[in-house]
């Protein structure tokens, strides 16, 4: 199994939103797991000297316990195909940076440039719900794309 992370960066106005698809780059088809709250994908947001920036709300903290159905939402990744897995978004005028449950307030948003790594992120218990529900075979592990600099306009 050889899965890779893949960003590309969209700079529209008033926001750069940097977009995460997880790339199969081996030679077996890989299934993934997409249902929500059965992966995490996330932001790490870094300043100048890479120090992580904690974010100023995190959404996931006040979610319920989830309750999952079949079919669960997977994807068969054949070799050279990918798929969506997450987002991050820099808005200007707001001086603010969001990912799906992150965000970033100005307050602790002091300095202009900052490194965004979009990671993610099966763990072995997750993967075993899956199995519960009749999906063997998930890919476990965690992966991060290569760091893209989010920069505010002056």
């Amino acid at each position: 199994m050889k899965l890779e992370m893949e960003t590309k960066v969209d700079n529209k106005r008033d926001q750069t939103v940097v977009t995460a698809s997880l790339r199969n780059s081996g030679t077996e088809p890989v299934k993934v797991l997409l249902e929500f709250m059965m992966h995490d994908s996330f932001t790490i947001l870094r300043d100048a000297e890479g120090k992580e920036i904690r974010p100023s709300h995190n959404q996931a903290a006040v979610r319920g316990v989830p309750f999952f159905r079949k079919p669960l939402k997977v994807k068969v990744l054949k070799p050279g195909e990918s798929v969506w897995v997450g987002s991050v978004t820099l808005l200007q005028s707001q001086r603010r940076i969001m990912d799906a449950d992150l965000t970033w307030e100005p307050e602790v948003l002091r300095a202009d440039t900052y490194t965004a790594e979009l990671v993610y992120e099966v763990v072995e218990e997750h993967a075993k719900n899956a199995r519960h529900f009749d999906e063997p075979d998930i890919a476990v592990g965690r992966w991060t794309a290569k760091p893209v600099t989010l920069t505010f306009k002056k």
